[in-house]
C-alpha cells in the first residue's frame, strides 16, 4: 500500500493491515498499538492479521492451525517433482492446508486427499483451497495420524508435516505458547508420529509411491533408522537455512538410478544455495 513507512515493520504491517478493514486516525492508532502488545507479548503476528505468506500465495490461519513456515516449502518443492503427472497424494496433519494446496496450485493435474483430526484446521483448509481454487481436486477428512487414516485407498505420495518435537522439548521454545499443541507434541521422543504412518500406511502406497516428510534439524538419523527397520530407503534434504528437513522414503530397490539423481539435484541446489549466500 505504501501508506505508511516506518522504521517498525511489525507497526507498518498493522497499520496497513487495520486500514483495510476500515480503521482510520485515532481508532487505527489505538487498534495497532493494542496489536503491538500483543506481538511484544509473544503472539504471533500471523495470528492477529490472519494471514501468512507460503510459497506463492498468503493462507488464512488461526490459532488452529500451525502458522506455515519457509522451512517446509522445501517439502512443497520435492513433491512437486516428485508425484507423477495425474498422480494423487495424501497430506497426513494438513493444517491450514499450505502444502496440499500450494501443491495442487503447481500441479493442476493432480488430485489428493488432506486430513486432519482437528474440524476446525479442517475449515481453514477449506477456506484456503477454495480460495485457491483447488477444492474441487481435494476431499478433506476428518481422522486421526495415530489410528489408520487411509483405509484401502492407494496413493502416489503420501506426504506430512507431523508434530515432531519431543513433548519435554516444547516448552523450551517460548513462541510456540500461542499454536496447537496437538501440532507440536511428537511423543517422548518426536518420533511418535513417523512411526504411526510407516507402520500403517505403506499399504497406501501405490507401486513406485514415496512417502515425504518434513523432519526435525537433528532428526535425520533417527528417521533413517524408522526407515531401515521397515525395510526403506531414506534420502534427507536441506532446508534454505541448511538444516536437515525433508525426508524422502521408499521402498528398497524401487527407485534405483532415480536414488542417484535425487542426490545429484540435492548437491546442485546446495551449490546454487551457496551462491546465494
Amino acid at each position: 500500500m505504501g501508506f505508511f513507512k516506518t522504521a517498525d515493520p511489525e507497526r507498518e504491517l498493522l497499520e496497513e493491515h487495520f486500514f483495510s478493514l476500515g480503521f482510520r486516525e485515532k481508532a487505527l492508532s489505538l487498534r495497532v498499538e493494542k496489536a503491538l502488545e500483543e506481538v511484544r507479548a509473544g503472539r504471533p503476528l500471523a495470528y492477529i492479521t490472519g494471514e501468512q505468506a507460503f510459497f506463492d500465495r498468503v493462507f488464512r490461519v488461526n490459532e488452529s492451525v500451525l502458522i506455515p513456515r519457509p522451512d517446509t516449502e522445501r517439502l512443497v518443492e520435492r513433491a512437486i517433482a516428485l508425484l507423477p503427472p495425474g498422480g494423487r497424494f495424501a497430506d497426513l496433519g494438513t493444517g491450514s492446508g499450505c502444502i496440499a494446496v500450494s501443491l495442487l496450485g503447481r500441479r493442476p493435474d493432480a488430485s489428493g486427499v488432506a486430513l486432519d483430526i482437528s474440524p476446525d484446521a479442517l475449515a481453514v483448509a477449506r477456506e484456503n483451497a477454495e480460495a485457491a481454487g483447488v477444492l474441487d481436486r481435494l476431499t478433506l477428512l476428518c481422522g486421526d495420524m495415530l489410528a489408520d487414516p487411509l483405509g484401502e485407498a492407494l496413493y502416489d505420495l503420501i506426504l506430512s508435516n507431523p508434530p515432531y518435537i519431543p513433548r519435554e522439548e516444547i516448552a523450551r521454545y517460548p513462541t510456540l505458547a500461542y499454536e496447537p499443541q496437538s501440532a507440536l507434541d511428537g511423543g517422548e521422543d518426536g518420533l511418535d508420529f513417523y512411526r504411526a504412518i510407516l507402520d500403517r500406511c505403506r499399504k497406501n502406497l501405490s507401486p513406485g509411491g514415496i512417502f515425504l516428510f518434513e523432519i526435525g534439524f537433528d532428526q535425520k538419523e533417527a528417521v533413517t533408522a524408522l526407515a531401515k527397520a521397515h525395510r526403506l530407503s531414506c534420502l534427507v534434504y536441506r532446508d534454505f537455512g541448511g538444516n536437515d528437513r525433508v525426508a524422502e522414503i521408499f521402498p528398497d530397490g524401487e527407485r534405483g538410478a532415480a536414488d542417484g539423481k535425487a542426490v545429484r539435484e540435492e548437491d546442485e541446489w546446495e551449490g546454487q544455495r551457496g551462491k546465494r549466500a
